[in-house]
């Protein structure tokens, strides 16, 4: 990729808003680039973490694992967002895993990079607080889905999301993996696109979901 196109592309991340363009061009120059296939994870959780992933194309999940072994869904993000952000401000382990649920294109950024044009560019520091306030803010909204909403509800809201991160609005995953992201059992959830599917909401296939 040019360094034009990850120009075009780091300005375009929220983290990034608001700089000039001799800073966008200094971290064009910085970043480097590695693709995941679907499955892959870019981070784990207790890894210890000295860069962040700007995505360019595809979609990850962020989750962590309990204590019992249970997979505790965090976050879906796509192009123009970035994974792994808090390694950024320290070098702590990596809090949750983040896997590519497709093929998915990435500009990595160190933390040593970050650091040396943040020393220099406060306004980086606003806007990493903005970025992390925006995640807690989801977090909190997600909660109360659990909290308030039905299944069949957090369903088409969760599949209103995914389709916009899939191309033409396929959502290319398993009910299993569906569920995970809802916060319900996968019998339930089928359950749920089965009844969907009957009001003529969505269509089904082996690993493809579409919204009608």
């Amino acid at each position: 990729m040019e360094r034009q196109s990850r120009a075009a592309l780091i300005s375009a991340i929220p983290l990034f808003e608001n700089l000039n363009t001799r800073i966008i061009n200094s971290l064009a120059d910085k970043v480097s680039e590695h693709s995941f296939v679907s499955g892959e994870l870019l981070v784990g959780q207790g890894q210890q973490g000295d860069r962040a992933y700007i995505i360019v194309s595809g979609s990850v999940k962020v989750y962590r694992i309990s204590e019992e072994g249970e997979e505790i869904h965090l976050a879906m993000l796509g192009p123009n967002e970035i994974v792994g952000e808090l390694a950024l401000i320290d070098s702590e382990p990596r809090s949750a895993y983040a896997q590519a649920i497709q093929p998915t294109h990435t500009l990595i950024l160190t933390q040593k990079d970050f650091s040396r044009i943040l020393s220099a560019h406060p306004q980086m520091a606003i806007n990493l607080l903005k970025t992390l306030s925006r995640r807690i803010r989801a977090l909190n909204e997600q909660m109360e889905d659990i909290l308030t909403k039905n299944l069949t509800d957090r369903t088409l809201k969760a599949l209103k999301v995914l389709s916009k991160l899939f191309e033409n609005g396929e959502i290319a995953l398993s009910h299993e993996e569906l569920a995970t992201i809802i916060g319900a059992t996968r019998a339930r959830v089928t359950e749920v696109l089965d009844q969907l599917k009957k009001e003529n909401k969505i269509s089904l296939a082996h690993k493809r979901i579409l919204l009608l």
